[in-house]
């Protein structure tokens, strides 16, 4: 009799916690702490030398050198990040030609987002 009201309890803990994960897992809840972004530069850029070729990488370094390995969303630092690169390309009076535009996308499992443009940097 024992061992039966111990099966017995034991078969109702299992279903409640089986239950409980099964709710959690579809839940609807869209908290921001849970979604991963990306952030890319783009963008054309022409120039007369390799260094201002170099325009976009260096806003693909910033961009890396901000995120680390993570993948919460940073907008505010990444433009400040972003806007130091093109601060220092201005004082190296830069001949590059063409726009370089930041774009922010949420990770999803569908690749439903098309991104978020942040920012663009215009080089005349």
């Amino acid at each position: 009799m024992k061992i039966e009201n111990l099966m017995t309890k034991m078969v109702m803990v299992g279903l409640l916690l089986l239950t409980g994960l099964v709710c959690n897992s579809c839940s609807d809840d869209d908290d921001a702490a849970s979604h991963m972004y990306q952030y890319i530069a783009t963008g054309r850029i022409s120039g007369g030398s390799l260094s201002d070729l170099n325009v976009l990488t260096d806003y693909t370094t910033a961009i890396e050198g901000v995120m680390g390995n993570s993948y919460k969303e940073k907008d505010g630092e990444i433009i400040k990040a972003c806007d130091a690169v093109y601060a220092r390309h201005q004082s190296q009076s830069t001949k590059a030609k063409g726009s370089v535009t930041i774009m922010k996308y949420r990770l999803t499992s569908d690749d439903s987002d098309t991104g978020k443009q942040l920012k663009t940097y215009q080089y005349n």
